[in-house]
């Protein structure tokens, strides 16, 4: 199988012979990788490279688990009206929610911030179908939405400890 990723470059990453991401906290190592196919310059910052591994879930799942924590962590950054719509700030235990939540799933997300203070975790399952999982301070709000039958949509608030459970309903069909 077959796989790219995309690798920003900077300073303080320094891409190894072992083609592992070496940073300053440490390493995310690309699991069973084989050697390089090709690797191309897109532009001054960025590099494609292509590789061929027997687990490229896992390679992915790690590289986008420490982007999500990434981004997580910059929303402290964020000030009152961060949006233009009257966005709120996010406070350090509501981070940690969020980090502590991240790293309990099987299946990493798109994350993304909203102005309820709230941290949305978006998954597409396939051409016509994704879910959501919105996380609030004190509630988790989940929907189901298909393109094709609209009328399956729903929208329930469920339990922060079933959020794993719910993954793998909606990743096992």
């Amino acid at each position: 199988m077959s796989a790219k990723i995309k690798i920003l470059l900077a300073s303080s990453i320094v891409l190894s012979p072992s083609l592992s991401l070496c940073n300053s906290n440490g390493s995310i190592a690309l699991s069973n990788i084989q050697p390089i196919i090709s690797a191309n310059d897109t532009s001054e910052n960025d590099i494609i490279i292509s590789y061929q591994t027997q687990n490229d879930i896992y390679s992915e799942y790690a590289i986008n688990k420490a982007k999500n924590k990434e981004i997580i962590k910059s929303l402290l950054t964020l000030k009152n009206n961060w949006n233009g719509y009257s966005g709120k700030t996010f406070g350090k235990r509501l981070i940690q929610k969020f980090l502590k939540i991240i790293d309990s799933l099987p299946i990493q997300p798109i994350v993304g911030a909203t102005g309820r203070k709230s941290l949305v975790l978006d998954y597409e399952i396939n051409d016509n179908e994704g879910i959501s999982f919105e996380i609030f301070k004190d509630k988790v709000t989940f929907a189901y939405v298909n393109f094709q039958f609209p009328e399956k949509c729903f929208e329930e608030q469920v339990p922060e400890n079933k959020i794993a459970d719910i993954l793998k309903k909606y990743y096992e069909q």
